[in-house]
């Protein structure tokens, strides 16, 4: 179970990571 959490954890990080990234690159550019 523990294993499971970890694995949901790491994905909604990344998927907060990715979408900092892409806003920031948008501001960036201009966009």
């Amino acid at each position: 179970m523990d294993q499971v959490l970890k694995a949901v954890g790491e994905g909604s990080q990344k998927f907060i990571v990715e979408l900092l990234s892409s806003a920031a690159a948008k501001v960036v550019t201009g966009g």
